[in-house]
């Protein structure tokens, strides 16, 4: 990709791991249809008679709903055509072209309002193209073909506007890529959080532990570090969290000795001790 574009390579690579995950995940876009119908139920009893009246709640009708992207992928078909002699991409750039309006829109900007919508279309094959295929296809190509191609908007396609648009297109698919992997790192976490508290519980309860010492071990596990379960499982990050509060903050009766306590929850001392490592500023938490 030319440098004019101001793209760097650890950008072109981050995108090219969206792509291979947005690949995998609508690897069957091309047989979807944009026709969506209500399954027609059984007969009902005495139906086939000319007699039979339906009721409203018995009236079958179907259901269409129109595409957003079906101009993105109207376009992208009739570029790819030109280009080609047949349609190709077109799903795989409308999913694109809609992860960008998501990201713009998570940003606090309107979409992609202002922008040509037959612009990013190219920018978005070239890149494609870039991932697929090495790039054997030019931006100029690519410009001519759209120029011949009819839209509302009556502005040229140029070179110059694609490759600013490449740079434009990159950026935010970055910046969405982000947003979700923090989510699904949130969601994954929270996940693992609500495991350990289980745990916690039913150590707790092994050691006799009252409602109010459980509930405040769960605090606990609420403010450790998320990094914490990159390294343990839930079983031993719930050990190390019961053992660090019956040691440091209440000792539960009929356990004297710390080795008791590390029996009766079934851990080895050098387990619990690479958790409560991790988490030593905990008790700040309680007080």
């Amino acid at each position: 990709m030319p440098a004019s574009q101001g793209v760097s390579n650890n950008d072109l690579k981050s995108m090219f791991a969206y792509l291979n995950q947005h690949n995998k995940n609508n690897s069957n876009d091309n047989s979807s249809n944009n026709n969506r119908y209500n399954i027609r139920e059984p007969l009902v009893f005495g139906e086939e008679l000319n007699t039979y009246f339906p009721t409203l709640a018995e009236q079958h009708y179907s259901v269409m709903e129109r595409d957003p992207l079906y101009p993105v992928r109207a376009l992208a078909t009739q570029i790819t055509l030109r280009i080609y002699g047949e349609p190709k991409l077109s799903y795989f750039i409308a999913g694109i072209y809609g992860d960008l309006v998501k990201s713009r829109l998570k940003s606090g900007y309107k979409g992609v309002r202002g922008k040509n919508m037959k612009g990013l279309v190219c920018a978005i094959l070239y890149i494609l193209v870039l991932y697929e295929d090495g790039a054997r296809l030019t931006i100029d190509t690519i410009v001519k073909a759209a120029n011949t191609v009819q839209s509302k908007a009556k502005t040229k396609i140029t070179d110059k506007m694609v490759n600013r648009y490449i740079k434009f297109v990159i950026e935010n698919i970055l910046v969405y890529k982000k947003m979700n992997n923090n989510r699904d790192n949130n969601n994954a976490n929270n996940s693992m959080r609500k495991c350990v508290e289980l745990d916690v519980k039913r150590l707790g309860l092994v050691l006799q532990f009252n409602t109010q010492s459980i509930f405040a071990m769960k605090r606990v596990v609420r403010s450790i570090p998320a990094s914490i379960f990159e390294f343990h499982i839930p079983r031993t990050v719930a050990g190390g969290v019961v053992y660090w509060y019956s040691t440091e903050i209440k000792r539960p009766e009929g356990y004297p000795t710390n080795d008791s306590i590390l029996k009766a929850l079934g851990l080895s001392r050098s387990s619990v001790k690479k958790v409560i490592d991790k988490f030593k500023n905990v008790s700040l938490i309680l007080k």
